[in-house]
């Protein structure tokens, strides 16, 4: 990768400033990192219509430790989860313990392939705090996540929506997609059955529609009630990408399943806000919820956006083969993105590639944290990142006025990439790389 020139004093400064002593208040080691596991907490209900908490964790193989037992690997790893309230009381712990196996040993270091676990528990309407921990059986491995989880149940007479949860449907599967850009409807309670959860609220799959389902619950105070749900989908810039509304009518008191269904097949990749208001307009009442979701890959990718195809694969690739992909007939794209990958699988013959997994966390860390203005792969950071993966360390150090640098360390590599936020923007260019 070319290198932006810099003047003289800069560079200078930035060698001090690598060498010495920090130059103002701001200094910090830092290495950023995927996290540890997946947790996801959505609010279902059981055959009386109470409420429900299901709670799922997704650990990849890569977190876990194998052993071979029998011509075949195996890891155990052991979930507690503590569920306490809005003020901090404990409501319940649970403990359980799963086995995943493999075949193959480069399968057992993959990001690609997943442990997946999940509970069902029954619970009062309130605003719960979920910590989950994660222990590796046979070793000192620990990882820890903690969500929220809003479970509506009408408590003092409210009109409640509870969080969104994301579900992924498949163009093939007998759910319905959306016959249009977003399509509104009202859900059975099973209905999140007929599609598949999304893990970390991920969709990466192409020719797969979004599903956003709530729960509702509508207090009593007479039936024929109206009631209005409107949704704004916002891009990382916080530009509207979609506007949604709809009108219900003789809206029953008690327990509702909402569902929006988004056609974000031909959405840029990125990560997106979902922001859903419902108001009951004759009854002056109105709640409001957000959530959270990223688009990773998607048909998209290798249509209408196959420029931002082509730059991603420049990264790890060299022309000729990029080309191949973005240079194919419309028709022809998918094959080869296939085949690109397929090239690269270390273990062709496990189900998981193992080197497209760790492509897939190595974008996922980039658009989270580095798109600002536009996507976190085309930025200086983000391209290095997905690169080289992530760096042995970063330090931070800054000027009174407002000038800092990152300076990312790969000691393995021998080099160190040199960044500069020149206005105190966020927005950090590559100025230098140095070897160690």
């Amino acid at each position: 990768m070319r290198t932006p020139a810099i003047s003289a004093a800069a560079l200078a400064a930035v060698c001090i400033a690598a060498a010495a002593a920090p130059l103002a208040a701001r200094q910090g080691l830092e290495r950023p990192r995927e996290g540890g596991f997946e947790l996801f907490l959505t609010q279902d209900y059981g055959e009386d219509a109470g409420s429900v908490l299901a709670a799922g964790v997704a650990i990849p193989y890569r977190r876990l430790v194998f052993f071979l037992r029998d011509g075949r690997y195996e890891a155990r790893y052991r979930v507690y989860l503590e569920l306490a309230d809005e003020r901090g009381k404990r409501v319940r712990g649970e403990v359980w313990e799963e086995s995943v196996g493999a075949a193959d040993f480069r399968e057992t270091t993959s990001n690609a392939s997943l442990a997946r676990s999940s509970r069902r528990f029954a619970v009062e309407p309130g605003v719960y705090r979920a910590v989950a921990t994660i222990e590796v059986v046979g070793t000192s491995r620990r990882f820890v996540r903690e969500e929220t989880a809003r479970i509506v149940g009408g408590e003092g007479g409210r009109l409640e929506l509870g969080n969104p949860s994301f579900y992924a449907i498949d163009a093939d599967s007998q759910a319905a997609g959306p016959e249009a850009a977003a399509r509104f409807s009202r859900c059975s309670r099973d209905s999140a059955s007929a599609a598949g959860v999304v893990q970390g609220s991920v969709f990466g799959k192409a020719g797969s529609s979004a599903r956003v389902r709530y729960s509702l619950y509508v207090p009593a105070g007479g039936a024929g009630r109206r009631v209005v749900f409107s949704t704004r989908v916002r891009g990382a810039s916080g530009t509207v990408v979609r506007y949604h509304r709809a009108v219900l009518e003789d809206v029953e008191p008690g327990p509702e399943v909402l569902c929006l269904d988004l056609d974000i097949d031909d959405w840029r990749i990125g990560y997106y806000t979902i922001e859903s208001v419902v108001e009951a307009p004759e009854a002056r009442l109105r709640t409001e919820t957000d959530g959270r979701f990223l688009v990773l890959f998607n048909a998209g990718l290798l249509g209408e956006h196959i420029d931002d195809c082509a730059a991603l694969l420049s990264l790890v690739a060299g022309p000729d083969e990029v080309r191949e992909v973005a240079e194919a007939p419309p028709g022809e794209r998918m094959r080869a993105w296939a085949a690109f990958w397929r090239k690269r699988d270390p273990t062709p013959a496990t189900s998981s590639n193992e080197a497209f997994g760790e492509f897939l966390e190595r974008l996922r860390y980039t658009l989270e944290h580095f798109s600002r203005s536009g996507p976190g792969f085309r930025t200086d950071r983000g391209r290095i990142y997905i690169e080289n993966g992530p760096p042995d360390r970063v330090e931070n150090r800054s000027e009174p006025a407002a000038r800092s640098w990152e300076l990312w360390y790969y000691t393995g590599k021998g080099v160190v990439y040199i960044f500069e936020d020149a206005i105190g923007s966020g927005d950090y260019r590559l100025v230098t790389t140095r070897l160690l």
